[in-house]
């Protein structure tokens, strides 16, 4: 595998690992809510909705950015001996799938506003921003790989 796929490789595992601890950071944060959060969906429908957008939206961060790194690492191990047309398709359904993920993020969690005495849900809302910063990032960095694969580096 050519030096620049190495090196991106490399980057995009330290960002996955960065992200993936965030994401994952923030499960217990939410978790210490969410019975009440579910003794509320069971009498509104819109607390129902929220609090499972709440698990698909960090779902979505843990799964995506964990195939990240999973398929860096393939890279970094199995790379020079898969054909590079291979490679390339599958660096470029990570990178649309990394920022779709970003954007399905960022659609629930912008609208969350810090609530006072809540300082855990607070600080998830934080976590869940640097996952949707961080997947941008990962989706620009697997971009890089598709260039680097298309002009064999």
């Amino acid at each position: 595998m050519p030096f620049l796929s190495i090196i991106t490789s490399l980057a995009i595992a330290a960002l996955s690992l960065f992200t993936l601890q965030n994401a994952t950071r923030s499960v217990p944060k939410l978790q210490k809510y969410e019975s009440k959060a579910e003794k509320a969906a069971k009498w509104s429908s819109a607390a129902d909705k929220r609090l499972k957008d709440t698990r698909r939206t960090v779902t979505a961060g843990i799964v995506m950015t964990s195939l990240s790194l999973l398929s860096s690492l393939y890279l970094l191990v199995y790379g020079s001996g898969k054909i590079l047309s291979v490679q390339f398709v599958w660096a470029l359904a990570m990178a649309v799938c990394e920022l779709r993920t970003a954007e399905y993020i960022r659609s629930f969690w912008d609208g969350e506003r810090k609530v006072p005495l809540l300082e855990d849900y607070n600080a998830a809302i934080g976590d869940m921003a640097v996952v949707k910063d961080m997947s941008v990032a990962l989706g620009s960095c697997w971009g890089v790989m598709v260039l680097l694969r298309v002009f064999g580096y």
